[in-house]
C-alpha cells in the first residue's frame, strides 16, 4: 500500500492513499493499483478514465468499463469509488492537521511587550543621539545624523557613539 501526500512522495500519515484499484467489466477486472498510484501528483488524483490513461491494454474493447478505487485520506476511513469510462476522476487530499501547538496568549502578550519595549528604548536612544549632536556640537545637522544612524542601526550605533563623538570633536574645531 502506497500513500501519496502533498509532494506526491510516499507518506506514512498524511495524504491520499490508494489501497486498490481495478478496471474492467463485471467478471473481468484488471488490477491497476500501481498505475493509479502513479497518477497521484501533489496529493491529488485528476484524470479521465480510460485504458490509455491507465497505460494498459483495453480488457474489453467496445464495452463500457468502470474503474473502482479503494482509498483513504489522511489514514481515515476506507472509501470505494466507482467511475465509468471517460468520467473525470478528481480526488484531493488536504494535509492532515499537524500537532503543532499554537502560541499561547501569554507568549503572544510577551512578544508584544518585548517588541514595544525595544521600540521605546531605540526611540529614547535615537532622541538622545539627536540631543548629543545638537547640544555638544551645536549642530542640528549632526543631531539629525546621529538620530538617523541610531534609528537605522536599531540602536547599535548608540554604544559606539562615544567614539564617534571623540573623533568628530577632535576635528570639529580645527
Amino acid at each position: 500500500m502506497l500513500s501519496f501526500g502533498g509532494t506526491g512522495k510516499k507518506e506514512n500519515e498524511r495524504g491520499l492513499t490508494i489501497i486498490k484499484a481495478s478496471y474492467g467489466i463485471q467478471g473481468n477486472f484488471t488490477d491497476v493499483t500501481q498505475e493509479v498510484q502513479g497518477l497521484v501528483q501533489n496529493g491529488e488524483l485528476n484524470f479521465l478514465v480510460s485504458a490509455q490513461q491507465l497505460g494498459i491494454l483495453d480488457p474489453a474493447p467496445g464495452v463500457q468499463k468502470e474503474l473502482q478505487i479503494q482509498h483513504t485520506i489522511n489514514k481515515g476511513k476506507k472509501n470505494l469509488l466507482t467511475f465509468q469510462d471517460n468520467q473525470q476522476v478528481l480526488l484531493s487530499a488536504p494535509d492532515a492537521p499537524t500537532d503543532k501547538k499554537s502560541e499561547s496568549l501569554t507568549f503572544g502578550i510577551w512578544k508584544a511587550l518585548t517588541f514595544s519595549l525595544s521600540v521605546f528604548i531605540i526611540g529614547v536612544l535615537a532622541l538622545d543621539s539627536k540631543f548629543v549632536g545638537e547640544k555638544i556640537f551645536s549642530s542640528q545637522i549632526l543631531g539629525y545624523l546621529f538620530f538617523a544612524l541610531t534609528l537605522g542601526t536599531f540602536g547599535a550605533f548608540y554604544p559606539g557613539m562615544l567614539l564617534v563623538i571623540v573623533i568628530i570633536a577632535a576635528f570639529w574645531k580645527s
